[in-house]
């Protein structure tokens, strides 16, 4: 459940409360069929059990509530307005699986039970001012706290470290006949702490104040022609389930492990581009692009003996290594045919390389790797649009190092990896809208994965393993969804910078 309400109080007033609360329950039902080729020295104990099978059940509650109050003031000068928002959003959650493994040509079975429950409270507090400076010029600044607490229980292990960010911005930005500037500054504060109470084992990691300067630059060659050379640094924070330190023995094969250690990654881009406006239905657009990294933020597998287990076992972990970089080609086209027909194409290649000999002697990891995505929307009669959408991304141990500055590089997927790759994964969705009520109301029908083809695999190995790995999740999901507005509609307070606010760091519940 969703809702809000905007108070006009004047023209130049506005004030904003809205909340949201959902919880739900997921039941999943696991079956692993486990074959072991071969096995490390000294492990000689586990030939007779090279095939096994195991079944998991697990069940998973969450409940999620959130509430914000926004404020937004005009001023008589057009153009100049101050923002401030205050967020918060509430999270807990709970699990059990029981897991049963048989072992083939052994008459014995293990009964493993695995608990845990945890939350998180998140809070940030957000203000931007925005005023021209006459001439072409305009000035923005701004400041924003986040502030996160998280609380994790699995059997009898506690972690609950206090996570904040404190962040400062300020942008310029000037406009000519033939040229656009605009130039930015944010100073960023972060740090982490993190104790296990049962063992006092306490971790942590601070960064007083790191810079991250952008320079955006246009230069319009004709009215149709125009070149733009963009510099940003970025930061790449680890989050929750990367830095958790207890293991997950779901897999008894692969154990998965948070790494407390780890290090934000600090990245730089730089992209020129060159935009052609054919015209008002069809423009197109070509990109080079560089991306390096330091600190990179990698998937991590390594071999170690296990108490529990009594035998070594292969760990899933992470680990900062020393730098990656990527540097490639995109290119996209947007057409509109009989004002009824939106198409959207892209195609992205790059060549990517992972620098990890700090974690392992000899570690690093070269890969080209393509994507291409369409977008189809069709108006048609009645208030009816279908839209259909598909993507294909070859293999790819960089997953987001493609070109982020236009919303699908930089996207939620695989970590990093200097071991081995993501596997090529395609998929198509589709989803029909209805209009009604004067525009006021919509029914949306959406289906994604159409053809089941969301197969999410990976590939990993060094001198000890070779690991090949597949999941398909939530094949085919069908959505409907109803939406009504009602009152007073001014789109302008959805362009505010911070609706969101959780910001889309670390929110892995």
């Amino acid at each position: 459940v969703r809702t809000g309400l905007d108070w006009f109080i004047n023209n130049r007033n506005t004030l904003t409360f809205a909340g949201n609360i959902s919880a739900g329950q997921f039941n999943n039902d696991d079956f692993l069929n486990i074959q072991t080729d071969t096995v490390l020295a000294g492990t000689e104990s586990i030939l007779n059990t090279l095939r096994s099978a195991r079944t998991t059940n697990s069940t998973r509650q969450h409940a999620n509530t959130g509430a914000q109050i926004l404020y937004k003031k005009l001023f008589p000068t057009e153009g100049r307005e101050l923002t401030a928002d205050i967020n918060f959003n509430g999270s807990t959650s709970s699990n059990e699986s029981n897991f049963v493994t048989d072992y083939f040509g052994v008459r014995t079975n293990t009964l493993q039970n695995q608990e845990g429950n945890g939350g998180n409270k998140l809070i940030t507090i957000q203000t931007d001012f925005t005023t021209p400076l006459g001439n072409g010029m305009k000035f923005e600044t701004g400041a924003r706290a986040a502030i996160r607490n998280f609380n994790s229980k699995n059997a009898s292990y506690q972690w609950s470290p206090a996570n904040q960010v404190y962040a400062a911005y300020t942008t310029f930005s000037k406009s000519y006949k033939h040229w656009g500037v605009q130039a930015g500054l944010r100073a960023e504060s972060s740090k982490y702490d993190g104790n296990l109470p049962l063992t006092n084992q306490k971790f942590g990691n601070s960064y007083p104040i790191s810079l991250f300067p952008s320079l955006f630059t246009t230069y319009k060659l004709n009215e149709e022609d125009n070149i733009q050379l963009n510099y940003s640094r970025r930061i790449n924070r680890p989050n929750f389930f990367q830095l958790i330190p207890f293991p997950d023995f779901s897999d008894s094969l692969l154990l998965s492990r948070g790494n407390p250690n780890l290090v934000p990654e600090f990245t730089n881009s730089l992209e020129f581009s060159y935009q052609n406006i054919i015209n008002r239905n069809h423009n197109f657009l070509t990109s080079i692009y560089y991306r390096q990294a330091n600190n990179l933020i990698t998937r991590y597998q390594f071999t170690e003996y296990n108490e529990f287990l009594g035998r070594e076992a292969v760990v899933s972990s992470y680990a900062n290594a020393n730098s990656g970089y990527a540097y490639g080609l995109e290119f996209t086209l947007k057409n509109t045919f009989k004002k009824i027909i939106d198409l959207t194409s892209n195609a992205n290649f790059f060549n990517s390389v992972v620098d990890a000999e700090n974690v392992e002697t000899g570690l690093t990891n070269n890969q080209f790797s393509w994507f291409v995505k369409e977008n189809l929307s069709i108006r048609l009669p009645k208030e009816f649009t279908l839209q259909i959408s598909g993507e294909y991304e070859s293999r790819t141990s960089l997953a987001n190092f493609t070109s982020g500055d236009r919303g699908h590089g930089w996207r939620d997927g695989p970590t990093s990896t200097a071991q081995g790759y993501r596997k090529p994964i395609g998929s198509m969705d589709i989803s029909i809208r209805k209009t009604f009520l004067k525009k006021k109301a919509n029914i949306t029908l959406s289906v994604n994965d159409v053809f089941r083809t969301r197969v999410n695999g990976s590939y990993a190995g060094n001198s000890a393993f070779i690991q090949e790995s597949w999941r398909l999740r939530d094949p085919q999901f069908i959505r409907l969804n109803f939406s009504y507005r009602f009152g007073k509609f001014d789109t302008s307070l959805f362009k505010r910078k911070n609706t969101n606010a959780g910001g889309g760091e670390g929110m892995d519940f």
